[in-house]
């Protein structure tokens, strides 16, 4: 995994916090064009140096859901009108079926060609068509995946360096992890099997550690902090907050409280390290957030980092 993108904006005390943190260093981050404020913050930050790269999202499912309104034209023009920071522009694809209607087959066979005809479309328009992340989405035939792979615009000499490969997001991990593990398989009967690869919202740190993919992002730090939970390398997920777990139990699941002596000063030893304490990271979000990052990080270069002997190693198809 070369990059892990955080996705979603973040607030002024967090960047100030991260950026006074021992050991941090700029970060990739996501932003969706439906957050404009939060796009224009994070050009604020990558300004600044906080931020090392900017991958701008089209808000494909917001539009999918009816919450957004745009055109590939308009996203083409604010895409364009920020291209000098963006590090990658995904296309605007369309997501298979109606939003909260069952899908059939045939809404995935028009999924993926009007995501094709968007890609195509685009990238003849972009300011930096190289930049272009076409979307690959679960239940798409596997041809169109191959398409993509396969496909040269010998004109203009492009091809297509990066693609996106979209998990269902109303399944179970493990079915996920299975569909992706099939679908580089795929990938590995191609011409082109080492073409890089992103991961739209995929969280599960056991799989960056078995899939070859070059990027992923995730919005799991945005949710855990607003839990009042921390991601940390050691202990995984833990609460920090003293509400009751549920209203008929009044046990408090607070890690810092039910967690052993030596736990509890070696998770202090941590937060020091942070120059956080553990009235900080109980209290406040931005704490929280800067220990989720470095946490993070700091699982996804290490224990969970991507080991070359899983899928790369498998040419075979079945």
């Amino acid at each position: 995994m070369d990059r892990y993108i955080f996705s979603g904006s973040m607030t002024d005390e967090a960047a100030d916090l991260l950026e006074k943190t021992p050991g941090f260093e700029p970060i990739d981050v996501l932003v969706s064009q439906v957050d404009r404020t939060g796009v224009k913050k994070m050009i604020k930050l990558y300004k600044r140096g906080l931020v090392k790269s900017f991958f701008l999202d089209s808000g494909a499912y917001s539009v999918h859901t009816g919450k957004f309104q745009t055109t590939v034209d308009e996203y083409i023009d604010f895409a364009n009108s920020i291209d000098e920071y963006c590090w990658c522009i995904a296309q605007l694809d369309t997501i298979p079926g109606k939003f909260g209607q069952p899908k059939n087959p045939q809404d995935y066979l028009e999924s993926a060609e009007k995501s094709w005809e968007n890609y195509l479309y685009m990238k003849r328009r972009m300011k930096s068509p190289e930049k272009l992340l076409y979307a690959f989405h679960q239940g798409e035939p596997y041809s169109a995946l191959k398409r993509i792979v396969d496909w040269e615009d010998k004109e203009n000499g492009y091809r297509c360096e990066y693609l996106a490969i979209s998990p269902a997001n109303d399944i179970s991990t493990s079915e996920r992890d299975a569909y992706l593990e099939q679908s580089f398989k795929v990938l590995q009967t191609t011409t082109r099997p080492d073409i890089k690869v992103h991961l739209f919202g995929y969280t599960s740190m056991q799989g960056l550690k078995k899939f070859p993919a070059y990027s992923c992002d995730s919005t799991s730090h945005i949710r855990r902090v607003a839990m009042v939970k921390v991601y940390t390398d050691k202990w995984g997920i833990v609460a920090l907050s003293d509400r009751p777990r549920s209203a008929r139990t009044k046990d408090i699941m607070n890690f810092t409280k039910i967690c052993d002596k030596d736990t509890l000063e070696e998770f202090r030893e941590l937060l020091r390290g942070y120059n956080l304490t553990i009235e900080d990271v109980c209290t406040t979000a931005a704490a929280r957030l800067v220990v989720d990052i470095m946490e993070t990080l700091k699982s996804v270069n290490g224990q969970y980092k991507y080991t070359d002997d899983h899928i790369k190693t498998k040419k075979s198809l079945w």
